[in-house]
């Protein structure tokens, strides 16, 4: 109970720490968009209008009328929705450090969650191939041998079998993703690891 309730609060801080990310990540991309609007309307050169043609600038035919109304509006809701998201995230923006901080324990809590679950599942494979060699009498040999093809009436013992060993070695990249970064953490460094969701 007490692992499903620690599995369930991390999978929870993942989720937050990823939906602040992707915020963050957004903000700043609204942030530099609108740094290179401000940097275009300030270097480009304020234009002359023809007498000729003022009487059509100021009446814009309906469709792009129409269609920079619509621009505007849009603008308006953008802003509002970067104001907010600068609002919600300001504790964040003002802490990089403990971002990066954060995202690596996220890291290394996810990895552990995953071969936690990962031991559970080899220890349900193991049950599953020893019943299964006890209900289909598979010779001792068989079971100490390491191939996992046979008679065909041995069948479901040695897919049972492949399934453990694929899943034990599954755990053995998962020990090799968290004690790296634990080496990444004690160093200092930075990792850059990818969390695989959990495969067979």
């Amino acid at each position: 109970m007490v692992r499903l309730k620690s599995a369930a609060i991390s999978v929870l801080l993942i989720a937050l720490v990823m939906t602040s990310v992707w915020q963050q990540i957004w903000i700043h991309r609204l942030t530099e968009q609108a740094e290179d609007l401000r940097s275009h309307v300030a270097l480009s050169p304020p234009k002359q209008i023809d007498p000729v043609r003022r009487e059509t600038a100021t009446a814009p035919p309906t469709d792009q009328f129409r269609e920079l109304l619509r621009l505007r509006g849009e603008v308006g809701v953008l802003r509002r929705e970067l104001a907010e998201a600068v609002a919600r995230n300001k504790s964040l923006v003002n802490s990089s450090t403990e971002e990066t901080v954060l995202n690596e324990h996220s890291k290394r809590l996810a990895l552990t969650t995953a071969l936690v679950a990962q031991e559970q599942k080899i220890e349900e494979a193991k049950r599953r191939t020893q019943d299964l060699a006890a209900a289909l009498n598979i010779p001792d040999p068989l079971i100490n041998d390491q191939t996992t093809e046979g008679p065909a009436s041995y069948l479901p013992y040695f897919q049972a079998k492949r399934e453990l060993q694929e899943r034990q070695r599954f755990a053995v990249v998962l020990r090799l993703k968290l004690a790296a970064a634990q080496i990444d953490q004690a160093s200092g460094k930075v990792s850059g690891l990818t969390i695989d969701t959990p495969g067979p």
